[in-house]
């Protein structure tokens, strides 16, 4: 994985909001306790994925046939006929183009897509959009630091000189989020301002990295967006503190002790609000499963072999092999409708109970069934040494986990 820059764009509001943090995770990575990148999940992996058939699709034009999942080929049109319908005239249309970061030259950042309207109203006005592909957390477009860190570098890059050097502080700067899949909220976003209104804007974020890459700036200031995604929460105390409040903290370490809770009933008006507040945020969770993520790793690396912990897989259920097969085997029998939840095939366990009730079953076709089922390998998960599943050995340089 390709490493990023130190104070990158898509983490501005991680080290905007709290500065200290970058140093912090700094020396997180050099004491070893930290890998110096994440390993890239699933989601990251898809985002990918569908951010270079986005751009592709801009490029070469959007193919339906490149897409092996329909639905992604969905959204990624939408976002594709989005920014093509601000391509006018003679225009160039840039795509997932690197820029020199205008508070640290020496690092780049990629612009998913960007058009400029140079006579547009008389004083130019520059489009730049971010195609995102998760579903979760809604994406605002206004006061977005990453947005405006990219509009601000392409303006004062190098190698487009020639195109901005004329820009008006009039010029109009319109910053799109395409979010096709998100749950709530508009799927388009859009924040626009003025060229002077940006760099207004701007000038705070450049006086923050340079303080924070001159030393002078090392405050650790935990908030939802600063925390979110940030390296060193399962290690910051200033976070667990802040997220816990000072009554809730004292019935956390009290539970350590004692394996209990205390029942709702003997809190205070003051600790159940409090805790209410706790959970409301979601920030708690956030951080518990992050220490837990944290030690999962140090136990899967047999750092801590007395610490009442294991590594074994999660549960999971069956699921059919072939789909096809499963219809054309399964449906004479009980019927093709009501093989079905629609608009999915149903599960394994649901079509065995209704064939045990059709009566006794041939030892072909049993066996025939048995092949179209199987049982995956669950994800390595953390437990208590009492549970029963086996436990999986330990990872280390001679024995590399997770393989066979």
């Amino acid at each position: 994985m390709a490493a990023h820059a130190l104070l990158s764009p898509s983490g501005s509001s991680q080290w905007l909001n709290c500065p200290g943090s970058v140093a912090r995770v700094q020396k997180l990575i050099l004491d070893g306790k930290i890998p110096e990148e994440e390993d890239e999940s699933e989601f990251a992996r898809e985002g990918t994925l569908a951010h270079s058939l986005a751009a592709g699709s801009l490029v070469m034009g959007f193919n339906p046939k490149l897409f092996d999942d329909p639905i992604t080929a969905a959204h990624v049109k939408s976002y594709v006929d989005y920014v093509e319908d601000f391509v006018t005239g003679s225009d160039q249309l840039h795509v997932e183009e690197s820029v020199p970061l205008f508070y640290s030259p020496e690092d780049n950042g990629t612009v998913d897509a960007w058009i400029y309207h140079p006579a547009d109203l008389g004083r130019g006005h520059l489009h730049v959009f971010d195609y995102k592909h998760g579903q979760g957390v809604s994406v605002d477009a206004e006061n977005n630091t990453q947005l405006a860190i990219y509009a601000e570098s392409l303006i004062r890059s190098p190698k487009k000189r020639d195109l901005f050097s004329g820009i008006s502080m009039d010029a109009k700067v319109t910053m799109h989020i395409l979010q096709p899949r998100v749950r709530s909220g508009d799927t388009q976003r859009t924040w626009t301002l003025s060229r002077r209104e940006l760099q207004d804007f701007c000038d705070p974020i450049e006086d923050c990295a340079e303080r924070i890459s001159e030393g002078t700036l090392d405050k650790i200031s935990p908030s939802p967006k600063g925390c979110r995604f940030c390296r060193a929460k399962p290690f910051c105390k200033e976070h667990s503190y802040e997220k816990m409040g000072v009554k809730p903290k004292e019935l956390f370490i009290q539970a350590q002790q004692t394996a209990d809770l205390p029942s709702s009933e003997m809190l205070t008006d003051e600790e159940q609000v409090a805790i209410a507040k706790v959970n409301i945020d979601g920030g708690f969770a956030s951080w518990m499963n992050a220490v837990t993520a944290l030690v999962q790793s140090r136990v899967e690396r047999g750092e801590l072999p007395e610490s009442g912990l294991k590594i074994v897989y999660s549960n999971k259920h069956e699921r059919w092999v072939d789909n096809k097969e499963v219809v054309k085997l399964v449906g004479r029998k009980v019927g093709r409708p009501n093989l079905f939840n629609e608009p999915k095939l149903k599960t394994p366990r649901q079509i065995t109970q209704m064939l045990h009730q059709k009566g006794a079953l041939t030892t072909r076709f049993q066996r025939r069934l048995t092949e179209l089922i199987e049982k995956p390998v669950g994800s390595p998960v953390l437990a208590l040494d009492q549970d029963p599943r086996k436990a999986i050995e330990p990872r280390t340089a001679d024995n590399e986990f997770g393989r066979d």
